[in-house]
């Protein structure tokens, strides 16, 4: 009779041995690779705080960029406002004792001759036409006493 398959086998012990263990290690490397794709899409996972730190880092130096472009702003505007300030500071100084020497002169309630009124009128009236910014808006009603209003420019 002949035999299909013998009595003896043809792979020695060990090599099947040997198989069996690389047929293990690859099957559990398959596993941990899809083991890891599997849960990646926690939100504990590594990938997911990765994403989240990078998406942190990206957003806080944004906002840095932002404030140092709002300090910058910021100091321009500060330096603009300390000149300002200084200009008017100084032009106090300057016309405060004119003002004071103006209001303290012996004809100061004394009412100006109407001619001498209508000259200065002019003279206010051409000055206002070659500087219309440093002149005040429409004419004011006369004040009480029928004298005409002082501008809302005026410092006194």
């Amino acid at each position: 009779m002949i035999q299909m398959f013998p009595g003896r086998t043809l792979i020695p012990g060990w090599v099947k041995i040997v198989a069996v263990v690389l047929a293990i290690i690859a099957a559990v490397a398959l596993a941990a690779h899809q083991w890891d794709r599997l849960w990646s899409w926690l939100p504990w996972s590594d990938e997911r705080r990765l994403e989240r730190v990078i998406d942190q880092r990206d957003r806080l130096a944004a906002e840095a960029v932002a404030q140092a472009a709002h300090i910058e702003v910021l100091t321009a505007q500060a330096r603009r406002v300390e000149t300002v300030h200084r200009q008017v500071i100084e032009l106090r100084d300057l016309t405060d004792p004119v003002i004071h020497e103006a209001r303290s002169a012996p004809d100061a309630s004394t009412p100006l001759d109407p001619d001498r009124a209508d000259r200065l009128r002019e003279h206010d009236r051409r000055l206002c036409e070659l500087a219309p910014g440093a002149c005040a808006g429409p004419a004011a009603a006369p004040a009480g006493s029928g004298d005409p209003a002082l501008s809302d420019r005026d410092p006194g």
